[in-house]
């Protein structure tokens, strides 16, 4: 059975633990559904050798001592990145070093992102029961299943990893993976880039040149309000609100109003703010559509990368992670590990020397 913690006397016997160790496995419970930012309900943690650790912060536990103890470890977790941030703002959290066994095993030609029972189960023969996933964390005490279900999260990894990690090097793939992690640190270090949420909008890429100015305001204003309130940015203003006043761009409260989906008491609230950055706006340059050439040319580069995907194992997500394909619309150069990571064949492809042919409905 694990170690359940949730005081200060028992963090300390937690970071104790912690401190016999180079390599510590770690997940976290979260409900990311009613706020912004997204509510930790609880931390996973095991040494290389020793029983799981579950720190409770919902008592109010002070987290940064053991942010302060796991910055100095490598980090072993699966779908890491949501678990760091979390924990880099709740805990000071500084990671240095991680090894994410989805990134490993999306590496390796199992896909991704994949399931950590599906990884476990391939990798090491170990299955776990899932039944606790969407469960409700924030109650207390919690339940003796959940917190079973908790500790197997952390149990094998240390065992996952060091599979994954032979068969890393057994592939000549180690400079690949070091690149990835390197790349997913930063993203989680980074500071968030308000100006870019646009992008990320469904349809925002078929605004007119005169549309994406006000849909990049609306978004940038959008993303700090809801920091501010910690509410989803969904409960503020919807995506498809933004990409109608970004077409309509109203200058007054009557004709914010002239959309059916925007609550009366949420033009009340807002309308004068929205006017204001609307009429801000205006005056501003239309931002780039996107980072690429065109949206077909978009969507070959995502193909060759999924055809390429087959011949390496390497899961395109990963290989096309970052801003690479802007970087390929611009002629820039990419690192060594990626071009590595996407084969010659992507590259003939993109240079007109190989192509990809359809037939029989299998592509080839």
């Amino acid at each position: 059975m694990a170690n359940y913690v949730n005081t200060p006397e028992g963090l300390q016997r937690c970071l104790a633990a912690m401190a016999t160790t180079d390599d510590v496995a770690l997940d976290t419970e979260f409900h990311p559904e009613r706020s912004y930012f997204p509510r930790l309900m609880l931390v996973q943690l095991r040494p290389r050798e020793g029983e799981a650790w579950l720190v409770d912060p919902v008592p109010g536990l002070d987290l940064r001592p053991l942010g302060a103890a796991l910055s100095a470890r490598r980090l072993i977790a699966h779908g890491a990145t949501a678990d760091l941030q979390i924990l880099a703002r709740v805990a000071n959290l500084r990671p240095g070093r991680v090894f994410d066994t989805q990134v490993a095993a999306g590496l390796l030609g199992y896909g991704y992102p994949t399931r950590l029972g599906i990884v476990l189960r391939e990798i090491i023969g170990r299955d776990i029961a899932k039944h606790e996933t969407m469960s409700d964390w924030s109650t207390r005490p919690l339940h003796p299943d959940q917190l079973r279900y908790a500790a197997e999260d952390v149990l094998w990894l240390h065992a996952a990893a060091d599979r994954l990690q032979a068969r890393v090097d057994e592939g000549g793939k180690g400079e690949i993976l070091r690149g990835l992690m390197d790349e997913q640190l930063a993203q989680i270090l980074a500071d968030p880039e308000d100006q870019a949420v646009w992008r990320s909008m469904p349809a925002a890429l078929a605004l007119e040149p005169h549309e994406r100015a006000p849909a990049q305001a609306l978004a940038a204003w959008r993303e700090r309000v809801a920091r501010e309130r910690d509410q989803p940015r969904q409960n503020v203003l919807a995506d498809a609100a933004i990409l109608d006043l970004a077409r309509r761009s109203p200058t007054t409260l009557e004709g914010i109003g002239n959309n059916r989906r925007l609550s009366p008491a949420l033009i009340r609230r807002d309308g004068p703010a929205i006017l204001a950055v609307l009429a801000a706006a205006a005056a501003a340059p239309a931002p780039d559509a996107a980072p690429y050439r065109d949206r077909l040319w978009t969507d070959l580069v995502r193909l060759a990368a999924r055809v390429a995907e087959r011949q390496t194992g390497a899961a395109a997500e990963l290989t096309l992670g970052g801003d690479t394909v802007s970087r390929l619309a611009r002629g820039q150069p990419l690192e060594p590990w990626r071009q590595e990571a996407l084969g010659e064949w992507f590259f003939g492809f993109l240079a007109g020397n190989s192509s990809i042919t359809i037939r029989d409905a299998r592509m080839t």
